[in-house]
């Protein structure tokens, strides 16, 4: 072997512009001003591989990442070590690949790593490159909440990222994900509603987080199911309809808002005023708002009948025959000279409410029923309510031998009535009074009491009630006969019955 032609170089010069992974042989011949020396013998040595460059790293899938470089000349194959820290780690699963580009799997979502790769020959190793770094895609958004929220949506929550950009919601009734979402909502924002859904329907609901790594995972899917829906018909008197209004399955009535005015059929006269929506025709109470909704209802208009039925004439008549016997009654102010005959008899009791709103009703004229029936402003109720009002009857009123089986100057015969805040100023004689069941009862505000209550009632003045011989008697100056009912609060003050 001959040395090449030579070159002058001082002790520790590098020997640039060589070929990477190639043996050469080196000769050294000393100079001096005397001349050369006898060349050395030869000593060989290889160059080193290239460093790896152009390498770059991105998120291409989840939880991986996708590295690739520029190849190396005289490569055999290539090592690429990762590590969620500076430091280049002392071993790598990334070894022998032949070609430019590998997959690392199986990462952290949402984690920053540092990326160096080596090459590999047959006399070993190049240095590692200079680290490149690259963050994984996100992973599905935590604490994902689907519920239904009114008529026809759902309400999607979740909790944020602190690395997204923007999220991407999806839904579809399907378990297939649509290719385009239905919304896209930037960061921060962790709730996003679907409207316009049908009904009692269950859906299928993605989230997919969004930054500069790309798309997120989006491989957990999320169901919900729309509220069931329930009608509420309003009806006005006389079944007469108004509209209906949906309201979801287990709300409440509260939820939902009624009209606060109601148009005055032809059912209805014209002293009339509407009061509130009732769950029942005529109900004595307005709905509870807390009623939670199981199923369609009917809720109906109830209205208020101010009397008398004729103010205008006189006598003044009280009653209209057409009223109905579950309705709601209220004076707006005192009444003189009344003639009446009692509401309600046994076969078709009153079971509605009377308020008199304080007012007086004065002068009155009772009626004389018909055979076997009741005496009083009410002959026979049954679940009503009479309260706040004065009666005053007409003076010096006397009646002989009449068929009254119960008599008062309030009801006759009272089956769970509840009667308060009543004064009664009376004056009546009846006289060989009978009925045929062989009893007659008679009582200064109620003849015959059932299951009632009497309360805070006051009555003065007169009442004498001879009864025929035959007659099985009962007489109260309250009640005339008292079968489980409770008098609580209430007086006779200067009230005299006479029984002969």
């Amino acid at each position: 072997m001959h040395p090449p032609k030579p070159g002058v170089l001082l002790p520790g010069t590098a020997l640039s512009g060589l070929n990477d992974n190639t043996l050469y042989y080196v000769w050294v011949k000393a100079v001096n001003s005397i001349g050369d020396s006898q060349v050395s013998e030869p000593v060989g040595a290889r160059t080193v591989l290239s460093i790896p460059d152009n390498i770059t790293v991105t998120a291409e899938g989840l939880n991986q990442l996708t590295v690739r470089w520029d190849a190396v000349p005289n490569a055999l194959s290539y090592k690429v070590y990762y590590s969620t820290s500076q430091t280049l780690p002392g071993s790598t699963d990334k070894t022998g690949i032949s070609g430019t580009s590998t997959i690392i799997s199986n990462l952290a979502s949402d984690t920053l790593y540092n990326i160096w790769v080596v090459v590999t020959s047959g006399t070993g190793d190049s240095g590692p490159s200079q680290s490149v770094n690259a963050r994984t895609r996100l992973p599905v958004p935590p604490n994902i909440q689907v519920s239904a929220v009114g008529i026809g949506g759902l309400k999607i929550t979740w909790d944020t990222l602190p690395n997204a950009d923007n999220y991407k919601i999806y839904y579809s009734k399907t378990s297939t994900r649509p290719d385009t979402p239905f919304e896209t909502v930037a960061a921060g924002t962790t709730v996003s509603n679907i409207s316009n859904l049908d009904d009692d329907t269950p859906y299928n609901v993605w989230i997919m987080a969004v930054n500069n790594a790309g798309e997120g995972a989006v491989n957990q899917m999320y169901s919900g199911r729309t509220n069931a829906i329930f009608t509420i018909t309003l009806m006005n008197e006389g079944d007469d309809f108004i509209t209906t209004i949906p309201i979801v399955q287990g709300g409440t009535l509260g939820d939902v808002t009624f009209p606060a005015s109601v148009s005055r059929n032809s059912s209805l006269p014209s002293n009339s005023d509407f009061l509130y929506w009732g769950m029942v025709r005529n109900s004595k109470t307005a709905y509870d708002p807390a009623t939670v909704v199981t199923g369609n209802i009917t809720m109906y208009a109830v209205w208020c009948r101010y009397l008398p039925y004729s103010p205008g004439s006189s006598p003044k008549t009280l009653w209209n025959s057409q009223y109905p016997l579950d309705g709601i009654y209220k004076l707006r102010g005192d009444v003189d000279y009344v003639m009446l005959h009692p509401f309600g008899n046994a076969t078709n009791k009153f079971t509605g409410v009377l308020d008199g709103n304080g007012y007086t009703l004065s002068r009155v004229f009772y009626g004389v029923p018909i055979l076997g029936d009741s005496a009083g402003i009410f002959g026979f109720t049954d679940g009503a309510h009479i309260k706040n009002i004065t009666v005053k009857s007409h003076p010096g009123f006397s009646l002989s031998g009449t068929h009254v089986g119960y008599f008062s100057f309030l009801i006759g015969h009272a089956e769970n009535t509840l009667i308060e805040n009543v004064t009664i100023e009376g004056y009546y004689e009846y006289t060989y009074m009978s009925w045929p069941s062989g009893s007659v009862y008679v009582g200064g505000i109620v003849g015959y009491a059932k299951n009632s209550t009497i309360k805070n009632c006051s009555i003065s003045g007169l009442l004498r009630a001879v009864p025929s011989p035959s007659m099985t008697f009962y007489a109260g100056k309250i009640v005339g006969k008292n079968d489980n009912s409770s008098v609580e609060n209430c007086t006779s003050t200067g009230f005299t019955l006479q029984t002969n």
